[in-house]
């Protein structure tokens, strides 16, 4: 393969560079190390006076700099057949990575941003990309990636924002997602992921939203997600989640959307859920298996905020009049909240 820019520049040329590159890297690695790590006011991420470079995998605990990473992101070029891309200004080019189209650059710490949706995007998700640790947001949603989300998700300490939504991606949600500390918005819905939510999500508390709608989740709500004091969305809706709904919402205070629609959820709905989300303005929870009385009265508490609930398909709720009955009465209590019950 052939890759141009002002002058003709083959691959093999590229690897020959780069081998020429990361030895004298190496070399030179070993006497700015030491130094970088006692200077005082150092960014975490930073190391010594290199520029250009991010932290490497954990088991290198090494540097590389704009060289690696343009090797990394031709694996990822090649992985998701990049020559079919839609925008693909600069991939493959000596061009400045920043100049690449949809991804950001920082002068010390890499690659921060890779910003590729709709863009005909078509293959597996290579574990290398995860080696470029200054990203703090990834949005490759609305392409044809499958397989499943490489586990060195982990490694990307900074991470922020996490946009795989409408892929074809499989397998399980992997654990080391609970590794991500800085993670704010995980939006990993309309893709085909399985088995169980990992309870180390709890561990994200700097997470405002969860969105895994219309996967093929099972299992149990974990009742790790009561950690999450921050979050203000959680959307799990058409999965095949079962069991209860946790008794978790005491400390969600923050939860303006509540979607758990389409699953197998069995009984009572949890009284904290009317006893606490105060700035609740959706609540979804029709289509499942739930049982006992409506909480109207806690409903009619929410009304300065709540702008719709559905608890529609939920035949333990209560016969046919008495939702209706208890459907006029939130409609009359609620005149601004669309309520549907029957």
């Amino acid at each position: 393969r052939t890759y141009t820019t002002h002058t003709t520049l083959h691959y093999t040329t590229l690897e020959r560079m780069g081998a020429q590159f990361t030895r004298a890297f190496n070399d030179g690695l070993n006497n700015q190390i030491g130094r970088g790590d006692e200077e005082d006011g150092e960014d975490e991420r930073e190391v010594g006076t290199l520029k250009k470079m991010v932290l490497c995998r954990d088991e290198d605990i090494g540097l590389y700099d704009d060289d690696i990473a343009r090797r990394v992101l031709l694996a990822f070029y090649e992985a998701t057949k990049g020559d079919d891309w839609v925008q693909k200004h600069g991939w493959i080019t000596w061009e400045e990575i920043g100049s690449w189209h949809g991804l950001k650059l920082h002068d010390t710490f890499g690659v921060e941003k890779m910003d590729l949706p709709q863009n005909n995007l078509e293959g597996e998700i290579v574990p290398e990309v995860c080696s470029l640790r200054g990203l703090w947001c990834i949005d490759l949603s609305d392409n044809s990636l499958f397989g499943s989300l490489p586990r060195t998700i982990g490694d990307l300490s900074y991470l922020k924002d996490l946009n795989l939504s409408g892929n074809q991606l499989t397998g399980e949600l992997p654990r080391e997602l609970g590794r991500l500390r800085p993670l704010r918005r995980l939006w990993l819905q309309d893709n085909q992921f399985e088995g169980a939510l990992p309870r180390e999500l709890g561990h994200l508390f700097q997470l405002r939203e969860i969105n895994l709608s219309r996967n093929r989740l099972s299992g149990t709500i974990p009742r790790e997600l009561g950690r999450l004091e921050y979050l203000e969305n959680l959307k799990l809706d058409k999965n095949l989640l079962e069991g209860h709904i946790p008794d978790i919402f005491s400390s969600t205070v923050e939860l303006k959307v509540l979607t758990l629609s389409e699953n197998n959820l069995q009984g009572l709905i949890p009284r904290n859920v009317t006893g606490y989300l105060y700035k609740l303005q959706e609540l979804d929870l029709s289509h499942n298996q739930l049982e006992g009385p409506v909480p109207v009265n806690g409903f009619i508490r929410m009304s300065a905020t709540l702008e719709e609930v559905r608890l529609v398909g939920n035949s333990g709720l209560g016969s046919e009049s008495e939702l209706g009955e208890a459907q006029a009465q939130l409609q009359s209590s609620m005149p601004n909240t669309n309520v549907l019950l029957v």
